[in-house]
């Protein structure tokens, strides 16, 4: 206990210490601060939406009175107002914001979280995401990055600003030798002064944590807690790489230059690296083909349009109108000529849209299983899952859009298509959306197990050549 306070007397006398504790303290809380802001205000616009969509039923309801429409009449413009609705005021599909939202919230909004389903096809019009707003290619980079990964990227250059050289300063000061002396176990001082930096940034970098738990709005202390749990895995894996490097005979600047470069290794090289690996794994399709596909399919519907249209009726009989021949289709229903040519589109192109969604969940797995060699692609995974934002998660979004999309034209469609419009009763049975949450603990504890294994490998270096430090 007294070479613990010792140790902690020297830390806090170090100016620079202080200094770099200090920096640490104002960019992780600032980040924590922003970040929770974010997903506040991300939050708050998915109610607004929900909000703004209940408004479209009920302007519904009062055309409904006001036409004093009869259940079986058919209307022209009643179907029309039903045509509009199913394609461009569906109800908002919105991906489910986990509890940890803060902690990645520019992965989470980087894919689309807020699918705007059709009764045409929303992968040939992109109207319909949350993709309208139209943006600076240039600028989309400007701003801070997620929480997690500003954590993930300076805790490493906190932990070496602090620990790195520790045994070479003292032996290129002649007090290595003193302590040889001094000390049966030199190791053990090490230890401790490692000990104290470990301490000193897992409580800067808890505060900050702690910070974005009280100001995020719906946050919740399991997703934090793990969060945190994971950073304390992260430092004390870059504590025993920086005690690692103090055990060897080298110099000061040359063992800072090592952990910067073994820094980039970690932080650049190998995600990098992993994530070309699963781009040739798991080939993603080709997206000119896609296009060239589109273009075919386009062409090939609107000339067939006319065929199509007597497909459809020929396979739904009860729903030909009385009132015309829809065949013969006049300027006032014209709206439904663009329904089986938009149907045949999306069938045709909607496999090969929603593959690249499993294949970015595939890569994902992938990554997972190696990263217990990149502890920055462990945290950032750990985060993106309690945020809500994997690949996993998105892919399962998306599958929970296919289906609403499914039944919102399956109840829509045939109202258009008989001309019969909506109803009242037919208002109050809309369909809405339900997504699944899906929270991925058991990914993320297996995450932890393999960020074990790294620190598994780590100690034993550590105690396989602390006998270095006996040699002055």
């Amino acid at each position: 206990m007294l070479l613990f306070h010792v140790e902690l007397l020297r830390f806090l006398r170090h100016k620079t210490n202080l200094i770099i504790l200090a920096f640490a303290f104002i960019i992780f809380s600032t980040s924590a601060i922003w970040s929770s802001l974010e997903a506040n205000a991300y939050r708050m616009h998915a109610d607004e939406k929900q909000v703004e969509w209940m408004q479209y039923p009920e302007d519904e309801k009062r055309f409904i009175q006001e036409e004093a429409l009869e259940e079986n009449e058919e209307s022209p413009v009643a179907a029309r107002r039903a045509f509009e609705l199913g394609r461009t005021n569906t109800p908002p599909a919105l991906k489910p914001a986990l509890d940890g939202l803060a902690l990645g919230i520019q992965q989470f909004t980087k894919l689309p979280s807020d699918v705007r389903v059709s009764i045409l096809s929303r992968h040939i019009d992109g109207r319909k995401s949350d993709g309208d707003v139209i943006n600076n290619p240039l600028l989309l980079g400007v701003g801070l990055p997620d929480f997690s990964v500003v954590l993930a990227l300076l805790i490493p250059l906190c932990i070496i600003g602090l620990s790195y050289g520790l045994v070479q300063e003292a032996r290129e000061q002649g007090i290595w030798r003193i302590i040889c002396a001094q000390h049966s176990a030199p190791w053990k001082i090490l230890a401790v002064a490692l000990s104290v930096r470990f301490i000193a940034i897992v409580a800067v970098t808890g505060f900050a944590i702690i910070l974005a738990y009280m100001i995020d709005s719906a946050s919740s202390m399991t997703a934090y807690t793990l969060f945190f749990l994971a950073v304390f895995v992260y430092c004390f894996i870059w504590i025993l790489i920086v005690g690692i490097m103090n055990l060897f005979r080298i110099t000061s600047a040359a063992s800072v230059l090592s952990l910067l470069s073994l820094w980039l290794f970690l932080t650049y090289i190998i995600p990098s690296s992993l994530f070309y690996s699963t781009q040739i794994l798991e080939p993603s399709p080709s997206q000119i083909k896609a296009f060239i596909d589109l273009r075919n399919i386009t062409i090939e519907s609107e000339d067939e349009t006319d065929t199509l249209i007597r497909e459809w009726y020929a396979m739904n009989p009860n729903y030909i109108p009385k009132s015309f021949n829809p065949y013969g289709y006049r300027l006032e229903t014209f709206y439904i000529s663009f329904i089986p040519r938009y149907m045949k589109q999306d069938t045709m192109i909607s496999t090969q849209m929603n593959a690249i969604d499993i294949i970015r969940a595939k890569r994902e797995k992938v990554l997972e299983s190696w990263a217990w060699t990149s502890p920055v692609l462990a945290l950032v995974l750990t985060a993106n899952k309690l945020s809500g934002g994997s690949a996993t998660q998105h892919a399962l979004y998306i599958h929970d859009v296919n289906d609403f999309e499914k039944e919102w034209k399956d109840f829509l469609i045939p109202k258009i298509m008989s001309v019969h419009g909506l109803h009242m009763e037919d208002i109050n049975s809309l369909p809405v959306f339900e997504a699944t949450v899906h929270k991925e603990f058991d990914s993320i504890i297996m995450l932890f197990v393999r960020q074990f294994v790294m620190i598994f490998i780590l100690f034993i270096f550590f105690f396989k050549y602390k006998c270095m430090l006996a040699r002055p």
